[in-house]
């Protein structure tokens, strides 16, 4: 896949505060569909869309939260972005990094309690954008997989009936 470039961001929280933080900006953020935390990376994926001129399969945001921080009252992330199928030319990672950096920015100086406060009002214990297992996660090689044949279709049979 297409790495984007890494973007550090510094979370003025205890690290396990600072994934509440990273989780709070992919429920905010309305673009990411799925995020799935491993432990050490929170990976937010877009899904497919389907625009007018362009359409792309998927976008993932990777958050990269390290266990070794250099200090126990923040913690340093580091932001990627990747195409879901490295072929796609309507992806825009960048996008989408942009929009979870400003939400964690947003989110990132509030007091935890207040975060998870409106976590909570928000009703996200229930309709998480969370995922249990990283192949739950939003994707677009399903889309991809329709429209290769679809193409297949109209190319390759459809002469065939019209004859």
């Amino acid at each position: 896949m297409l790495d984007i470039g890494m973007t550090a961001v510094t979370i003025p929280h205890p690290r396990e505060d600072a994934k509440t933080v990273v989780k709070a900006a992919f429920e905010d953020c309305s673009d990411i569909d799925t995020y799935f935390d491993d432990g050490i990376r929170i990976t937010g994926k877009t899904g497919a869309s389907l625009g007018l001129i362009t359409s792309s399969y998927g976008e993932k945001v990777i958050i990269e939260v390290p266990e070794n921080q250099a200090s126990e009252t923040e913690t340093m992330v580091s932001v990627t972005g990747e195409k879901e199928v490295s072929a796609n030319i309507g992806a825009d990672p960048e996008k989408y990094i942009s929009r979870v950096i400003k939400s964690i920015n947003d989110i990132k100086g509030k007091d935890i309690d207040v975060i998870i406060e409106v976590l909570d009002e928000n009703n996200v214990s229930e309709n998480s954008k969370e995922v249990r297992n990283e192949a739950d996660q939003a994707g677009g090689k399903g889309i991809l997989i329709l429209v290769m044949v679809l193409i297949m279709f109209f190319v390759f049979l459809m002469p065939l009936i019209i004859i």
